[in-house]
């Protein structure tokens, strides 16, 4: 039997969830953290995830990730059903097809902003060369050509984000997954590297998932599904 469920819904989606369903234990009682929730993202599209700290915004991105499973529904991911998958294939897919940027930046303290950038694709087994010479591309174009050599310690926190992006993006993903990532960034560096994520969506035509609290840089999303009591409670579409 296959492994590897699908879904024959339109190739331009990216991402299609049906009736998730993920509830938590505390202290002995239930609590369900979101319910029966359902939306689909399309190729190059951006969305943003809002609602109260608490709400539940982290633990849906995460379902959508594969890295939680939902106790019930589906998560496709270009037609493939993510938590059929055995954890190499999940894994193999988190690597190839999603890239993920969170709160913190989780760089490796002892390697180099480019070494950190060619990490993802050395673990993939492309040559050292190659490697290195795709993730000064992506330094470049976020704008830190000038820090490649420099490690996380001796850069700002703007700089680091920023090099957590490229990080994401040097598997050439077909979705970024972002939690929070100028949660921890004052607003005029948070306002610079949302700007950056937006330009590079629109650029490389990656779709764009992010979770957020700011209702202004939002507002910059194309699309926004507000988390709320377990439920999607509302969809506001923004025209460019």
């Amino acid at each position: 039997m296959s492994d590897t469920t699908t879904d024959n819904s339109s190739s331009s989606i990216i991402l299609r969830c049906k009736n998730i369903t993920r509830t938590f234990i505390e202290t002995e009682i239930p609590v369900k953290v979101f319910e029966n929730i359902s939306f689909q993202v399309q190729q190059g599209e951006s969305l943003a995830i809002t609602g109260a700290s608490g709400s539940g915004k982290s633990s849906l991105l995460y379902v959508l990730g594969g890295l939680d499973k939902p106790d019930s529904g589906t998560v496709y991911w270009k037609g493939r059903d993510i938590h059929s998958l055995n954890e190499k294939q999940r894994s193999h897919l988190r690597n190839s097809s999603l890239g993920f940027v969170y709160q913190f930046h989780h760089l490796l303290p002892e390697f180099t902003a480019l070494e950190n950038v060619a990490m993802p694709l050395w673990i993939s087994g492309i040559k050292s060369a190659s490697a290195l010479d795709k993730a000064k591309a992506l330094l470049v174009a976020v704008g830190l050509e000038k820090r490649c050599q420099h490690k996380p310690g001796e850069i700002s926190g703007g700089e680091r984000q920023r090099v957590a992006i490229a990080r994401a993006l040097v598997n050439e993903p077909d979705c970024l997954l972002a939690d929070e990532p100028t949660g921890n960034l004052d607003n005029y560096t948070a306002e610079q590297v949302y700007d950056l994520m937006l330009s590079l969506n629109q650029r490389l035509k990656t779709s764009l998932i992010m979770v957020t609290h700011d209702t202004y840089l939002s507002s910059k999303m194309e699309r926004i599904l507000h988390l709320e009591k377990a439920h999607l409670k509302h969809s506001l579409q923004h025209k460019g």
